[in-house]
């Protein structure tokens, strides 16, 4: 598939799912809980920068505008791109009912090729972008182009080495060589164990690697989110056990615990433009 075909497939994908998308962070679904706490973590994150009032932030990938408002609401100047069109609109309706209008500039665009000034920004945020971009490197090459020397970037990716993907023989890496030779002889369809078609995941020493590779080291990460917990592919939890198991293995994670603190589902740095 092209870089253009891919491109305009996520974009058609995240189009017909563009209402949903303000629910994700009302409802209390795994799913959606490990999207508010991304929120959270990275707003926790802009926070401690201390950026002055009317300080320039770039979001790429805003989505339906949600945390392009709460970056609007703590006085900065926000520019916010997407590729999806209803996205746009739903976002454009967000920040007219949140009165934030004159704060927040929304521009239409790929994440490899922005029409915005480079070295302009303060600070870029990015969640939930890298891992449907048809080029992360590139991406990322972009985005840290946009900064002003010594600007933050706030991006995340998905885990390889997500503790569910780990304790699933159906995708734990330390068993692909027997799958592979089970396929082979039952001549089942391509690997089991790839993410879905078109996404990319990172180990999360992959990810510092090319940050730095595109000139913006990490200066803090955490992974974060566990579950849905599967067995052969089929969900081992029901959703509140989930629910449970999430929260305290994230506290666990937070605290630093081995084996823990790098399987969250995903992995979120703070990184500083060189």
């Amino acid at each position: 598939m092209t870089s253009a075909g891919r491109a305009l497939s996520v974009t058609d994908f995240f189009d017909g799912d563009a209402a949903n998308w303000d629910t994700y962070y009302e409802r209390d679904d795994l799913f959606s809980v490990i999207h508010q706490h991304r929120r959270s973590m990275a707003l926790a994150w802009v926070d401690e920068l201390k950026l002055p009032d009317g300080a320039r932030v770039l979001e790429v990938g805003c989505g339906t505008g949600l945390f392009a408002i709460d970056l609007a609401q703590r006085g900065f100047r926000v520019t916010a791109v997407d590729s999806a069109a209803r996205m746009l609109a739903r976002a454009r309706a967000n920040i007219a009912a949140a009165k934030v209008v004159d704060r927040i500039a929304l521009v239409r665009a790929d994440s490899e090729r922005l029409p915005l000034s480079r070295e302009s920004f303060d600070l870029v945020v990015a969640l939930g972008l890298v891992p449907w971009v048809p080029s992360p490197a590139n991406t990322l090459t972009e985005m840290v182009g946009m900064l002003i020397p010594g600007g933050r970037l706030v991006v995340n990716c998905d885990n390889r080495r997500r503790l569910a993907v780990l304790l699933d023989p159906r995708y734990t890496p330390p068993l692909a060589g027997v799958r592979w030779l089970f396929k082979r002889l039952r001549r089942r369809d391509r690997a089991l164990d790839q993410p879905i078609t078109g996404t990319h995941r990172h180990v999360p020493s992959e990810f510092d690697a090319l940050l730095a590779e595109v000139g913006a080291p990490v200066e803090r990460s955490l992974t974060f989110g566990f579950g849905p917990f599967t067995l052969l592919g089929r969900e081992a939890l029901p959703s509140r056990a989930g629910l449970v198991a999430h929260r305290g293995l994230q506290r666990l994670a937070e605290a630093g615990t081995p084996g823990l603190w790098s399987t969250g589902a995903q992995y979120m740095v703070r990184a500083v433009r060189a």
